[in-house]
């Protein structure tokens, strides 16, 4: 879901602060650090845009900045906000003046400890740099405070694995907390999944709000689909992604790319969820919803191998081919045809689209088909699903997507044992000596 950034205002006092008529009680994230930590950069990143002023010259933020996080954009963008991030002024410079230093408690303590909506507090940490006096007095005001924060390390990508490693340990040490994040690579990412994955092994409950579908397959056992506050669905992971993503499809949500969108402005269309705790199977049979904004949509989707006629499953190593017919409404440049293949724990085992080998289709208007063909298709035994899709070549706009567009499964005879049947020669020969 896209979130549009929206400056709302500055602030050096607190009779400045947004009220709610502005935020609308919205949660808000705080972000905190010395002077020249990244944390303008941090921010820039997490919102898509140039919002934060960044300078050469630190210490140039001197009031706390506020942004509104709108859902959708253009026409369609919210009116009430989703989040707020606040920029905070940077400390430890000694080039900014005394004068506007001494400022900045009186505005500053009073929004880190009596802002009601202040969620979260983001401390950012160097991590090429020893530890800081200034940041350890920051993180102990949390603790006091009993404020929920969060230390992330900035820069990280500027170290190796050791020195990193390294950094991190000191950093933890010296400001006594148990965890420091490192923003910037793969291997941050990787931490925090291996972090994820140790605490459900400890038996924890997680709370894990998303937009990503892959990250919550992966996560969780049992997910909330959530619109505007309501639950609409509740279920296993698989089950609350299909609602999530055809729910938004059908809504037009899922479009972001107006340009390629249908010539005439259309009114933003309602959700159409079921309701609480009951499923959702997409627009009645014949109904095409938003045609006019999604040119292109999936007719049937089918799988052909041989002995699935007959027998119902194929066998390993046999062709398979991958059937998606589809309904274009009008001619549409540049269209690109995607499936995934699940195993019946909804892992994806292989997900592919035609632009992998530089292929999108020029579309005309009327009906089609695309096939996706494997000479020898290497499954070992198992029963797998077919997630289908379609969109632009940029991957900005989605025209179509099913889950569970069909099933089949995998027979094999040999001894092999696994996932992937290869087939490795054996050879020996005798060494001199």
């Amino acid at each position: 879901m896209r979130l549009t950034p929206v400056f709302l205002l500055s602030a050096t006092d607190v009779a400045h602060f947004p009220t709610p008529a502005k935020t609308f009680g919205a949660p808000e994230i705080a972000f905190l650090g010395r002077s020249n930590v990244g944390k303008s950069s941090l921010i820039n990143a997490l919102l898509g845009s140039k919002q934060a002023h960044t300078s050469s010259t630190p210490g140039r933020t001197r009031a706390i900045n506020f942004f509104a996080l709108h859902e959708g954009a253009g026409d369609k963008k919210k009116q009430r906000p989703t989040l707020i991030f606040a920029d905070l002024p940077g400390y430890g410079y000694a080039k900014i003046s005394k004068s506007i230093s001494a400022e900045w408690p009186k505005f500053i303590e009073p929004y880190l400890a009596g802002r009601d909506t202040l969620a979260l507090a983001v401390c950012l940490v160097d991590t090429n740099i020893p530890p800081q006096p200034s940041d350890k007095v920051l993180i102990d005001f949390f603790k006091q405070t009993q404020r929920p924060y969060l230390v992330v390390g900035t820069k990280s990508d500027r170290l190796s694995g050791n020195a990193l490693a390294k950094s991190l340990a000191a950093l933890k040490r010296a400001h006594e907390v148990d965890e420091v994040l490192a923003v910037g690579d793969e291997r941050f990412q990787g931490k925090c999944m291996d972090r994820i994955k140790s605490f459900q092994e400890e038996g924890r409950t997680i709370l894990f709000v998303s937009h990503s579908p892959e990250q919550v397959r992966s996560i969780c056992d049992r997910a909330v689909v959530l619109s505007d506050g309501v639950m609409v669905g509740v279920g296993n992971p698989g089950e609350a992604v299909r609602i999530f993503r055809e729910g938004l499809l059908e809504a037009g949500d899922v479009l972001s790319a107006h340009a390629e969108a249908a010539p005439e402005e259309t009114p933003e269309a309602a959700l159409e969820f079921p309701e609480p705790g009951g499923t959702w199977s997409g627009p009645p049979s014949g109904q095409h919803a938003h045609v006019e904004s999604r040119p292109v949509r999936l007719g049937d989707v089918s799988v052909e191998s041989p002995g699935l006629a007959e027998h119902r499953y194929m066998q390993s190593g046999d062709p398979l081919t991958i059937h998606i017919a589809y309904e274009a409404s009008q001619p549409t440049d540049g269209v690109v045809f995607m499936f995934e293949i699940r195993d019946v724990k909804e892992q994806v085992m292989i997900q592919w689209d035609s632009q992998i080998i530089g292929q999108s289709f020029d579309v005309p208007a009327g009906h089609g088909q695309v096939d996706f063909t494997c000479d020898a298709f290497p499954f070992l035994d198992g029963a797998y699903s077919v997630v289908a899709g379609i969109r632009n070549h940029s991957g900005g706009v989605t025209y179509d997507y099913r889950e569970l567009a069909a099933r089949f499964e995998v027979m094999h005879t040999g001894r092999s044992t696994g996932v992937v049947n290869v087939p490795f020669r054996v050879g020996a020969a005798a060494l001199a000596g």
